[in-house]
């Protein structure tokens, strides 16, 4: 419930701020943006003794049919790989690979300089999973999962065409494993990136 309370908190003052901004219209109906986002991290578990290693690229476009609202896609292409050097007999690794395909609704509150929105997607997840010793494939495992994502964000325009876009979302999904079967998740994340408009 706190999570809820938090969003709705930060909803009242995503759609107050703007109202304090001189009203020049920075987005139109026919207006284009494309977006992108790139990580990269490297994370040394002690415990487990292994070495993760993440990689993720994510273009996307959208289209306003109304300058209130746009439609659009993302695309995620990412991979995690799990190093175990100290594993036994033998050095192994997991490679997953994991493609997403996620269309998404947004809707503006206001389109000055600071324009809050909030969205809605749906997001088709496909995962490989491979298993190496001594470079060898030992086990292959594909997962598939469907997510619903609802969040709310604000694009501040440091220019006409560019823009920064923090923005919080909250996701459930649902999760297929020839090994496990189906699992339910659910995820609390907070992100920036960047929007070129035109």
């Amino acid at each position: 419930m706190n999570y809820f309370r938090k969003l709705s908190d930060i909803i009242v003052l995503l759609i107050t701020i703007p109202t304090l901004t001189v009203a020049e219209s920075f987005i139109n109906k026919g207006t284009i943006s494309i977006s992108g986002e790139m990580s990269y991290k490297k994370i040394d578990t002690k415990q487990s003794k292994s070495v993760v290693t993440k990689f993720s690229i994510s273009p996307g476009i959208s289209y306003f049919i109304l300058p209130s609202i746009a439609i659009g896609i993302k695309y995620i292409y990412r991979i995690d790989q799990y190093d175990y050097p100290e594993s036994y007999p033998s050095d192994s690794k997991d490679v997953i690979i994991i493609n997403e395909l996620s269309p998404e609704i947004r809707y503006y509150f206001t389109q000055n300089k600071l324009a809050p929105f909030s969205l809605i997607s749906f997001t088709k997840y496909f995962f490989n999973t491979k298993k190496y010793i001594d470079s060898d494939i030992y086990d292959l495992n594909k997962i598939s999962s469907n997510t619903i994502t609802i969040g709310i964000g604000v694009d501040y325009f440091l220019t006409k065409q560019i823009a920064i876009e923090p923005r919080i979302t909250y996701s459930f999904s649902k999760e297929y494993n020839r090994y496990i079967g189906w699992k339910e998740n659910t995820t609390l994340e907070t992100g920036f990136r960047l929007n070129v408009f035109f």
